[in-house]
């Protein structure tokens, strides 16, 4: 169904994956370190028709997809929230690892890695997130601007109740070189539904920190 080698989902359901060790549910098989050596950090696009989903969990569409691991000590998630690459507090890039904090960089929310797929994804544990193509991403409590299909789409940067959540932005007014360069740096993709204060739209999705 998928088209890497390397890849072993423990659940058939892309946005279930909630795997305690690499490829596996939670053994070593055999002398490595998990079922799928390599499989960390490994990124595939897949259509619809290879896609299979829990409808419960959420929609989703076709894409790209990496796996990765949240850290440990991570609050909840929920589906269509931001995580972000949390390569400085950890050091060691190889890990493959997010975070839900937006504060990695010195202008926040600057390093997003994806968006959430499975809510039930535990700290600690290595799942499936999205970067590129349709995905419903979930959007702050008040917008900062009323949305559209076709709006620009932002990390919101709120923390708080909104950490991890967009935002559409809008103004009359000149914008300064720094807020041109901090949208820059959280631009997410183009809305394909309205955007709604609270709300879980699709989005076309192009991270910019995407990796190899």
């Amino acid at each position: 169904m998928y088209n890497d080698a390397v890849v072993r989902l423990t659940s058939g359901s892309i946005n279930k994956v909630n795997d305690a060790v690499v490829g596996s549910g939670g053994t070593n098989i055999g002398p490595q370190i998990g079922a799928a050596v390599g499989q960390l950090g490994s990124g595939w696009y897949l259509d619809d028709s290879q896609l299979l989903f829990d409808s419960t969990m959420g929609t989703v569409f076709g894409g790209h997809f990496r796996y990765v691991r949240l850290r440990v000590g991570a609050a909840a998630v929920v589906v269509g929230q931001i995580v972000f690459w949390d390569t400085i507090a950890n050091a060691a890039d190889n890990l493959f690892q997010v975070t839900e904090l937006e504060s990695g960089s010195a202008d926040t929310a600057m390093r997003a890695a994806g968006i959430v797929l499975n809510s039930g994804w535990t700290a600690g544990n290595y799942s499936v997130i999205q970067d590129l193509g349709p995905t419903k991403v979930k959007f702050r409590a008040t917008l900062t601007a009323a949305g559209a299909a076709g709006s620009r789409v932002f990390a919101a940067a709120a923390g708080g109740a909104d950490l991890g959540f967009a935002d559409v932005i809008d103004s009359a007014n000149p914008a300064l070189f720094s807020d041109v360069s901090k949208m820059m740096g959280r631009y997410l993709g183009v809305a394909d539904e309205t955007p709604t204060n609270g709300g879980l739209k699709t989005v076309m999705v192009a991270m910019h920190n995407v990796r190899g």
